[in-house]
């Protein structure tokens, strides 16, 4: 008996220890400093991609409309879009019927600096390692990733994310 739980109890190491291993060796589809992917997507006016600008931060946003928590994000987003309106914002779902229904969200909808697409799931989770809604990607005036937040964030918190990246930058 007392070999048996032995025996479990190491195998039970040695298969955490390899798992372990596994997750250190495999590499993250987008590392922070990784530069911006390019991805197309749909936009109100058809197929388009991801457009980075020389000096400008970008922030991706990857939402589905019945998620609370990325309603609750959106929402915040609405909210203060005039305080963000130095970055280019990307706001992706990947449902295919996003544009046949009204767009809750007037002032992100409105803004300039801010464009709402629909991607294909599977690109999506090709360049940008995730399908967690809603996630955050912040990219810097370089185009290189800063931040990645997998979750609903606070504005504050999200505001001290750029700003550091801004001033680190400046």
């Amino acid at each position: 008996m007392l070999k048996h739980v032995l025996f479990v109890i190491i195998c039970s190491v040695l298969g955490l220890l390899v798992w372990i291993l596994i997750r250190a060796s495999s590499e993250e589809v987008l590392a922070l400093e990784s530069p911006l992917p390019k991805l197309t997507f749909i936009d109100k006016m058809g197929n388009t991609e991801i457009i980075y600008q020389q000096g400008r931060m970008v922030l991706v946003l990857y939402f589905h409309r019945t998620c609370d928590h990325c309603q609750y994000q959106l929402e915040v987003l609405n909210t203060h879009c005039k305080d963000l309106s130095g970055l280019k914002i990307y706001l992706f779902t990947s449902e295919q019927n996003f544009f046949q229904e009204p767009i809750k969200w007037g002032r992100l909808q409105n803004a300039e600096n801010i464009t709402f697409g629909i991607v294909n799931k599977n690109r999506f989770y090709k360049n940008f390692g995730t399908l967690v809604t809603p996630s955050i990607f912040i990219f810097d005036q370089a185009g290189s990733l800063t931040e990645k937040i997998h979750g609903e964030i606070k504005f504050e918190a999200l505001l001290k994310e750029i700003s550091g990246i801004h001033q680190i930058q400046e």
